[in-house]
């Protein structure tokens, strides 16, 4: 049986490509994608439950407490929504000769306020899904492109 280097090559590159996938220790990747109808929760390409992945994301404790963060922030920003509506009626419903100036100046603050809150409550969520993707158990071997062509890598 004769077999070349480039044939030796090609078989060892198919099968350190095989460990490569079948070989992750917990390097699994949290993401969630928003829909129209609420958001989708992936573990890399496998789409799982919301408990599911809320229970992966309190498995780390940084990640816990950006989630935590994300939580509080997004009901802040909810109940100044619930506020700004209230500001709008309130501006509405005034007679045409009644100053609209207070409601106004409400509407509009709480207009910014919860942009703010929205905003900070979106980077607690994102700030808690990446440490969960890089602490939660992240040894894992992958086939990797280098300057040198391509290798087996190992990441902690």
């Amino acid at each position: 049986m004769n077999i070349t280097f480039t044939k030796l090559g090609f078989l060892t590159f198919l099968i350190l490509m095989q460990f490569g996938k079948s070989s992750a220790l917990n390097g699994q990747e949290l993401s969630i994608f928003q829909e129209f109808f609420g958001d989708q929760y992936y573990e890399d390409d496998q789409k799982i439950s919301k408990k599911e992945f809320i229970d992966k994301i309190y498995s780390v404790p940084e990640s816990a407490m950006n989630w935590d963060k994300y939580k509080k922030n997004s009901l802040w920003s909810t109940v100044t929504a619930l506020a700004t509506g209230g500001a709008i009626v309130w501006w509405v419903s005034k007679d045409p000769g009644e100053s609209t100036v207070a409601p106004a100046i409400t509407t509009l603050a709480g207009l910014t306020i919860g942009a703010i809150f929205t905003q900070k409550s979106m980077v607690n969520r994102r700030k808690a899904i990446l440490s969960y993707n890089q602490n939660a158990s992240s040894s894992y071997y992958r086939i990797t492109p280098s300057n040198h062509g391509l290798g087996l890598t190992m990441h902690f």
